[in-house]
Order: C-alpha cells, then structure tokens, then sequence
C-alpha cells in the first residue's frame, strides 16, 4: 500500500512527512489508475515526450532542377530541327556548288514524290560543340517560296552527342518527330504531293519498327525538284557548322516512283569560303545510291 494520500485542504498531495508529491497529471480512475499514464506500455511512469517533429525536405529545388533539364533536352531536340534552305546554286548544269547542302538534286521536270533511305550516323568524337548535320529528303528544295521536307540530325553539344528526327514545310517552322532516333538506325524517309496540294511527309525506323507521318498542305509549290542531301542546318542563331560524321550512305533514292538518276539532276558539293566541307559520290545501283563524305580539315 503507498504512503501516499490526499491534502484534505487544497487538493495537494503529500507523503507521511509532509512533503508535497508531483501532480500526476491526470485523474485518478476507478481502478485506482492514473488516466494520465499510457495504457499501451503498461507503464505507470509519465507519458513519452512527443517526437520532435522531422523537418521536410525542401523539393523545389529539384522540381526546378527537373524543369531545367526537360527544358534544356527539349531545346537541343528543336535546335537538331531546324533545316533552313540558305543554299547557293550554280546554273544547274550538272554540277553545282552549295554553302550548306551536299547530294543530288533532280530538276528539270514535275516531281510528285521522293523517297529514300540511310542510316543515321554517330557525331565522330572530337567534333566542334554546336555543330550539326542533317540528312533529308524533299521536294522544291530550289525553289525560293516552298520546300517541304522530312529526315533526321546528328548534332554534337557540349555535354554530348544528340539525335533527332523533323519535318518542316517552309516557310512555317521546323517541327519535331516523336521518335527515339539513335544512331546505327536504319531510316526510310519520303515525301509525296497528290499534285493539288496536299503532301504527306513519312519517316520509318526500320531498326525499331516505329513509323511516323503527317499531312500538310501547300497549293502554292510549284513541285519542280526533288533532293536527296546531307545539310549543315540552321538554327535560331544562325548557320551552324557541319558536324563531323563521317559518311553516310542514301539508298533506294527514288523520285516519282523511278530512280533518282533517271532524271536530269544536279551534283551539289558543300564548300564554304573555298574550303569543301562535304561532297556526293557519283550515283551507283541504277542512279538509285550515294554517298555523301565529310571531308576532314
């Protein structure tokens, strides 16, 4: 039994000796337990402080960091897309110089379709940081109003190589193609006009087995050309440099359902301030292949 009792005065507990003992902190029940003591423990001693709460971490800077990097890829994706047609011809007698574009060009009739198919070349190591290189098919690449055109890029930045894949329709702007393009992929890419106006634009990956493809419409193309090109494309700061990619090989090139090489065409080196930068082999396979090589300096 415990020494304990009750101060009949002022509610104040004291031993034998008068001394006055803590409150206890809560009331006494009918069993003679205190409602303040945990029940879970079975414990009579005093409840456990409460656990200091643990501070959180702060996420904002990683959901910031997230957007950054989201941002940063998707501007490297739409930096690979723009293909701009800022080309310097020759008079198209067979042989032709061009400060951004090197393959074949057929000329000299009415084009409705061209097609062909290559695979997508790695940025050799060592290439110029913000360099890039862009392989296509189109139609009225020489024409100064239109030019409607599909392919992919292989461009170098500073924290790596990027591939990429786009169609654009000029004058309006470049736009993307979703598909993971890498490289060593083998790609088909074509353009084809139904004569009034409307042109579909496909890509396949034939590594991956993804397609893609798209309908637009352009009544003002006078359909008087069909390229097949390597190309140092544009961006929104301006011509980039060629990138370093070694060779790459177009085949199945055809235009109106024929090979390319049975038209008249144009052979289009790339030379920049008379140094050449990129050029085609002559045709081969019935004027269907080529290869166009970057010329090292």
């Amino acid at each position: 039994m415990s020494d304990e009792h009750p101060d009949p005065d002022g509610g104040v507990r004291r031993d034998d000796e008068g001394a006055v003992l803590p409150d206890p902190g809560g009331e006494i029940n009918d069993e003679g337990e205190n409602d303040a003591v945990g029940k879970a423990g079975g414990g009579r001693g005093p409840s456990a402080p409460p656990a200091l709460a643990r501070p959180r971490p702060l996420l904002w800077p990683v959901v910031l960091g997230l957007l950054l990097v989201t941002g940063m890829g998707l501007g490297m994706v739409l930096g690979l897309s723009r293909s701009a047609a800022v080309t310097l011809f020759g008079n198209g007698s067979g042989e032709e110089s061009s400060l951004n574009w090197a393959g074949y060009v057929a000329i000299d009739g009415h084009f409705t379709s061209v097609s062909a198919t290559w695979t997508v070349p790695a940025v050799r190591a060592g290439s110029m940081p913000g360099s890039a290189a862009s392989f296509w098919v189109g139609l009225d690449g020489r024409s100064e109003r239109s030019l409607q055109q599909i392919g992919t890029t292989s461009a170098s930045y500073r924290i790596g190589p990027r591939y990429g894949a786009w169609w654009e329709m000029l004058p309006g702007p470049a736009t993307d193609v979703p598909l993971a393009i890498a490289p060593g992929d083998v790609v088909s890419a074509s353009v084809t006009s139904d004569g009034r106006g409307a042109f579909t634009l496909s890509l396949r990956d034939r590594t991956r087995g993804e397609s893609f493809s798209v309908r637009r419409v352009d009544r003002a193309a006078p359909l008087t050309s069909a390229e097949v090109v390597v190309e140092a494309p544009a961006a929104v700061t301006g011509q980039l440099p060629l990138a370093a990619f070694g060779a790459v090989r177009f085949t199945d090139a055809r235009v109106n359902g024929r090979p390319l090489g049975s038209f008249a065409w144009s052979r289009v080196d790339m030379t920049v301030a008379s140094h050449h930068q990129a050029g085609p082999s002559p045709l081969s396979d019935g004027g269907s292949a080529f290869t166009v090589t970057r010329q090292r300096h």
